[in-house]
């Protein structure tokens, strides 16, 4: 809802749609990037500095979880296979 009246340049109400998304789910980057726009459009700039202190945490998070995550499909396929697959990041030895 709060895209379309994005669209039709009623971002006032955008805002009041997109408020909620945060709420319901903190870690929702395009309902946190969607907001911090709307924000900047309406120049509530201390809000949007707000919000996008949240969005780079929240961007960090994820990917910082994402790189645990690979370097532990990493480890075990070292541990299982005895080397890199070919779906690891590692590069193969020449």
């Amino acid at each position: 809802m709060a895209k379309l009246l994005m669209q039709e340049g009623r971002d006032a109400d955008a805002l009041d749609h997109i408020n909620v998304a945060p709420k319901l789910q903190p870690g929702n980057q395009s309902a946190l990037n969607r907001q911090f726009l709307l924000l900047r459009r309406l120049h509530q700039n201390e809000g949007a500095a707000h919000v996008l202190a949240r969005l780079k945490a929240v961007l960090n998070n994820d990917l910082r979880r994402d790189t645990e995550a690979g370097q532990v499909r990493v480890k075990q396929d070292l541990l299982v296979n005895g080397g890199p697959s070919a779906s690891s990041s590692l590069p193969a030895p020449h």
